[in-house]
């Protein structure tokens, strides 16, 4: 990866079949924002990328021969285990990655990027289902909600990604765009049933979610 500069003028978002909608149009919300930027929607081919929920189709307006920009966001969603598995994608991001002057992840895309080979021994952060196998790619796990490692950002479980984008505005840009980005946005989290963290579960409920999110312990080879 090459040292960042400014200013921003090129973004890309990577897309990937079952990629998680809100990973990306969070992030996308804040930093298409960003004055002077172009957003490019990568994929591997262009056209339509279903995402992970079903019934939102996300569109691919370039494909790898794109991939070199300033600024790059990798999504997580359910189709990572899958794309993780094609060998050419992973070594495209790979590539992507090199020429990228930053990188941001949120949720198991750090898990995609660390396929790659390219952040071992790096910190980051993850959905806290799969912190065992970001580990397990030679990833030192933070349980921040956004984590800053150089010119990595990465953020913790799907709806984290807007704060990381906004953080990335404010530490990269500037303070008051930042805040003015929150405002325009309303974001002014009000969860109607408490923080979306473990310990706010009954154990018995804790325990089967733990059982019914966290994937089986996997070595990087068998990834």
């Amino acid at each position: 990866m090459t040292t960042a500069a400014a200013p921003i003028r090129t973004l890309g978002f990577v897309l990937y079949a079952g990629v998680n909608g809100l990973d990306v149009v969070g992030p996308h919300e804040v930093l298409a924002r960003l004055r002077g930027v172009e957003v490019r929607m990568i994929g591997s081919r262009r056209g339509p990328v279903a995402t992970d929920a079903g019934g939102l189709t996300l569109h691919a307006t370039h494909d790898w021969s794109a991939a070199n920009v300033d600024v790059m966001v990798i999504p997580g969603g359910r189709g990572v285990d899958a794309i993780m598995e094609d060998s050419a994608f992973v070594e495209a991001l790979g590539e992507a990655y090199d020429r990228a002057s930053e990188v941001l992840t949120v949720c198991t895309g750090a898990v995609l990027l660390a396929q790659t080979g390219r952040v071992t021994g790096r910190q980051a952060t993850t959905h806290w289902a799969h912190r065992v196998q970001l580990a397990g790619l030679g990833v030192e796990v933070s349980e921040e909600r956004t984590c800053r490692d150089g010119s990595w950002w990465s953020a913790a479980g799907v709806s984290a990604g807007i704060d990381l984008a906004l953080r990335f505005v404010g530490e990269r840009v500037s303070n008051r765009l930042a805040r003015q980005l929150t405002v325009a946005m309303e974001y002014d989290p009000q969860p109607p049933f408490g923080r979306g963290t473990l310990d706010a579960l009954a154990p018995e409920a804790r325990a089967a979610l733990i059982s019914a999110l966290t994937p089986s312990a996997r070595s990087p080879a068998s990834t």
